[in-house]
């Protein structure tokens, strides 16, 4: 059979120099999961990824990252080589986990995504074994079996568009699947603060869909909008987006706007949220 130790000697890789990483945090808010992260917010699994509590790793050594999807399998998330490593001069956060780390607390790693082995990122399984508290391992002591390399990299479920709900630093990382529903689909759209409940509806119409509009707030925070740009002076707290309405393929531009209309009184979102007009 197959293992990954293999991989690495036709990439001529040290395996000794290789660190293997199960990557699953029971600190995780709100149903996050780091594979969820990695699918969805991949800058964010990455500089999560560069904070180690101890000094593990050397200069010049290889971090091989795996996350555990649903199934509870153990998928290959990218390869990084080791630049540097220094005790961090500021307190890092993370929105998704229940931990603070203090200045001078955690390591900041310095990584590289190395593409050697960028084609099998999301497709390939290893058998990580018994030892499933022993999230770092070393390559050349741990010969991990391939139990597969999957077609196409799995898609997250579809959960049907009156279930949706991300919020704006979601969006960039949407699994393919959804990305293709939602550039698919027009229709009324919510969004709603964190912090203090304000609603803001808008309409997505075009060739994106919901997905190009959605874009713009991922960009910038606020898509323009004259309440939501003040609202992103008062807070940092991510905006919930949801779908209200789809449209079928025969509405007007005058119907869509209508329909758009209907919801911002029925949510009150003119008077109490964040739409000006």
């Amino acid at each position: 059979m197959l293992a990954f130790n293999h991989l690495l000697e036709i990439a001529e890789l040290p395996r000794e120099r290789v660190h293997l990483l199960r990557q699953q945090d029971t600190r995780m808010r709100d149903e996050v999961t780091l594979y969820r992260l990695w699918l969805y917010r991949r800058s964010e699994f990455r500089r999560y990824e560069r904070v180690q509590a101890k000094k593990y790793f050397d200069i010049g050594d290889f971090v091989a990252s795996f996350v555990v999807d649903p199934t509870g399998a153990a998928v290959f998330a990218g390869l990084s080589r080791v630049n540097g490593a220094d005790l961090n001069a500021e307190p890092i956060d993370f929105d998704f986990l229940r931990e603070h780390h203090r200045a001078g607390s955690v390591y900041n790693y310095n990584l590289t995504l190395d593409d050697r082995f960028a084609e099998y990122e999301g497709r390939l399984v290893i058998d990580w074994g018994p030892g499933l508290r022993s999230w770092r391992q070393r390559a050349h002591l741990q010969d991990k079996q391939i139990l597969e390399i999957r077609r196409e990299m799995s898609e997250v479920d579809w959960p049907g568009y009156m279930n949706v709900s991300i919020t704006e630093q979601d969006v960039q990382g949407l699994a393919a699947n959804w990305q293709d529903r939602l550039l698919d689909a027009n229709g009324v759209y919510l969004l709603t603060c964190q912090e203090t409940g304000a609603h803001y509806v808008g309409v997505a119409l075009g060739t994106e869909g919901f997905l190009g509009r959605w874009r713009s707030y991922a960009a910038d925070g606020h898509g323009g909008n004259k309440l939501l740009k003040e609202r992103a002076q008062r807070t940092k707290a991510p905006l919930q987006i949801s779908v209200l309405e789809v449209f079928g393929s025969t509405i007007t531009e005058n119907e869509a706007f209508l329909a758009e209309s209907r919801w911002k009184n029925a949510l009150g979102s003119r008077t109490h949220g964040l739409n000006a007009n």
